[in-house]
């Protein structure tokens, strides 16, 4: 009877460690698409296929700009000149944009976290499967558009905090006075994307945008 008890146990921790294994991150690059005008990868133009690590800069000059897929179900759309970090590994989970455009699907686990982090001068956007968009305006101005889902937003200072859920955009300004203050402009309308936008993004990796309910992945 022990004995089989001691082996109920172990069948258990066995199914237990598969499962965590399945769900571990094993994967954490990303990959660029596709790419149009002068793209660069850490100052070397970008090619189809080329493989993004962590701690890569990706920037995008005038009439220019490129797709990257991590994890094959989350996409993302670097606008033109724009600079963006790519700060994910198994340990580190955020994406760095220093000025430009930026939008995304996110369909997948891809940090053992199990968000991501967008990374403004002005603002700071925790993601877990939803559809955004952002534009930084100027060093002191972030556009945020929650476009379908769930997202954590808040002041690059730490000031102010909210939970976005949005099933058909919900969009943010973050301005920074001169005093270093962020003041949050919720009076938005939809700028710099459209639902065309993001239904694009998401059908190359395979997926739907349900615009009548948030995202909750």
């Amino acid at each position: 009877m022990k004995r089989k008890i001691i082996c109920s146990i172990f069948i258990l921790i066995l199914l237990f460690s598969i499962s965590c294994k399945k769900e571990s991150v094993t994967n954490t690059n990303g990959v660029i698409l596709t790419y149009a005008g002068n793209v660069l990868i850490n100052s070397k133009a970008a090619k189809r296929g080329t493989i993004i690590k962590f701690g890569d800069v990706i920037t995008t000059q005038a009439n220019s700009s490129c797709e990257i897929i991590v994890a094959e179900k989350n996409i993302f759309r670097l606008g033109a000149n724009s600079k963006m970090i790519f700060n994910i590994s198994k340990t580190q989970n955020s994406i760095d944009l220093k000025k430009g455009w930026l939008s995304g699907v996110s369909k997948k686990k891809f940090t053992s976290q199990g968000e991501f982090f967008v990374n403004t001068p002005t603002a700071v956007a925790g993601v877990r499967g939803t559809a955004f968009c952002l534009k930084i305006e100027s060093p002191k101005k972030t556009y945020f558009c929650v476009c379908n889902g769930v997202i954590n937003l808040k002041t690059s200072n730490n000031d102010q905090r909210e939970t976005i859920s949005a099933a058909h955009h919900a969009a943010r300004r973050y301005i920074r006075d001169d005093d270093g203050n962020i003041r949050v402009d919720t009076n938005q309308t939809l700028d710099y994307h459209t639902d065309k936008t993001l239904e694009k993004l998401a059908k190359k990796i395979n997926v739907t945008i349900d615009w009548t309910a948030p995202d909750r992945n």
